[in-house]
């Protein structure tokens, strides 16, 4: 979603919008750690976009300067993306185990003909 005018509300809604996607994302709930990197994702997504805003409106070193703070900026939301994926825990799957000696020779027992 990249707002359309970058105001007060709009900071608000992006925030609260941004929020609700990272927490699903998380699984439905933030441990300490991944609700300070989703403030800081968020903060650093919203200035990349109104950077990139601001350096379409100008011309010239001012346009290169602005557009380098805005690369910095998706460089930020990159490196935050990579740190949140690191804190969300996979499911819970059963470890696989080998098979028991009475089960490994069952299988065996199938797989060999029968002599006669």
């Amino acid at each position: 979603m990249v707002p359309r005018s970058f105001s007060a509300p709009c900071r608000w809604r992006f925030d609260r919008d941004r929020r609700a996607a990272y927490v699903k994302r998380c699984g439905g709930s933030l441990s300490e750690a991944q609700a300070l990197i989703v403030d800081q994702l968020i903060a650093a997504e919203w200035m990349a976009l109104k950077t990139e805003r601001d350096a379409a409106a100008v011309q010239g070193r001012d346009r290169i300067d602005l557009m380098r703070l805005a690369a910095e900026h998706r460089r930020q939301v990159l490196l935050l993306n990579r740190d949140i994926e690191r804190t969300i825990r996979p499911p819970d799957a059963e470890p696989a185990r080998p098979p028991s000696l009475a089960e490994y020779l069952a299988m065996r027992g199938a797989d060999e003909p029968e002599a006669v």
